[in-house]
């Protein structure tokens, strides 16, 4: 390939102070609850799916 036919693609995102912690305390959120439901699981059994439903529904 000519120089001209290659083409560099810059990503015109940046990611600021204030989005990369948001993004690491959110990273950190997600992984603890895989984590922790895990142990849930194995001490309340079937509570947890019924939890997990009640849950949801209050989100959405």
């Amino acid at each position: 390939m000519t120089e001209k036919e290659q083409e560099v693609f810059v990503s015109k995102r940046t990611v600021g102070l204030s989005s990369g912690i948001l993004y690491g305390i959110g990273c950190g959120i997600g992984g603890s609850v895989f984590v922790l439901l895990g142990t849930a699981i194995a001490e309340a059994r079937s509570g947890v799916l019924i939890s997990l439903i009640l849950g949801g529904i209050l989100i959405f």
